[in-house]
């Protein structure tokens, strides 16, 4: 190393450090709601820039933590959660996902869960695709063809066909609570009056037409209806949303993963950036990320 290089480097050692993603597409901000701070992450689709991906138990002899790091090395991360929840949160080796879920293409549960209305889909693009299970047919377009599908998941017939599209989209599935779902609170007052920290991932359009992905953590104790009723109004008052697709729920209990990184790849530090439990206990896990 030459002399003036070695001391270029010691003066200027920011100039070897690269963004990890473009801000202008990712905003991350904490807000005030109802006296509790409120830590979000709005991230704009425009382009398909911002995408996502769903990590799901253990996959050939890998567990999530192991197959995250592979993938996620020459990958410009923006943020991830735990997601759906888990039959087991002592020993994420043994976990699986409750409800119907897939690993990329790879079928890990088929025992519909009834109470969580939330399916998820998660194609080879980057795009999160939700449908209401209480609704007869799911639709989903696939990500190669561009051809909408149908199918009746109670159906075996139909879920076979179902694991198939999945299995050729490659597609991360899993089920959670569905909170919001065209423009409509799901949730009643009756619902959990447990009152605790939660997480939400909510599908909004903006005024300008761009679909954007909201992550929005609230370390304050709320119940199911408080949650999707102050962070519904917010995107819609605050942020100006002109639409909410769907809002759903992210798993904060005894599986409580999160991290949230800045534009250089640093992490986002503060009360309500971070969940309580490491990455490498993560037994599924939803990465979001900027390519």
């Amino acid at each position: 190393m030459s002399k003036f290089f070695f001391f270029f480097y010691i003066l200027f050692p920011c100039s070897f450090v690269f963004a990890q993603y473009d801000d202008s597409y990712v905003d991350t901000k904490s807000a005030t709601i109802d006296g509790d701070v409120v830590n979000m992450i709005l991230m704009n689709r425009k382009g398909g820039r911002v995408k996502a991906k769903y990590f799901a138990s253990r996959v050939k002899g890998e567990m999530v933590y192991e197959r995250y790091q592979k993938w996620a090395k020459n990958k410009q991360i923006i943020a991830y959660s735990s997601a759906g929840y888990s039959n087991s949160c002592d020993n994420p080796r043994i976990a699986t996902p409750i409800g119907v879920c897939f690993d990329d293409g790879i079928l890990v549960n088929q025992n519909i869960k009834d109470n969580m209305d939330g399916f998820v889909v998660i194609n080879a693009k980057g795009e999160i695709l939700l449908n209401n299970l209480k609704e007869d047919k799911l639709s989903f377009t696939s990500s190669i063809t561009g051809e909408l599908n149908y199918f009746n998941i109670r159906n075996s017939f139909d879920f076979s066909t179902f694991k198939n599209w999945a299995s050729h989209e490659k597609a991360g599935v899993f089920q959670t609570h569905l909170f919001y779902y065209k423009d409509q609170i799901k949730v009643g007052t009756n619902g959990s009056g447990n009152l605790r920290e939660r997480r939400i991932l909510a599908a909004c359009k903006d005024e300008d037409g761009n679909d954007i992905y909201c992550l929005i953590n609230l370390p304050g104790n709320n119940t199911l209806y408080e949650v999707t009723k102050k962070a519904s109004d917010y995107l819609l008052k605050n942020e100006h949303m002109k639409n909410i697709y769907f809002m759903i729920n992210l798993h904060t209990g005894c599986e409580n993963i999160f991290q949230a990184n800045k534009p250089n790849g640093s992490l986002l530090t503060g009360d309500g950036w971070s969940g309580l439990t490491p990455i490498n206990n993560a037994s599924n896990l939803i990465v979001f990320y900027y390519e």
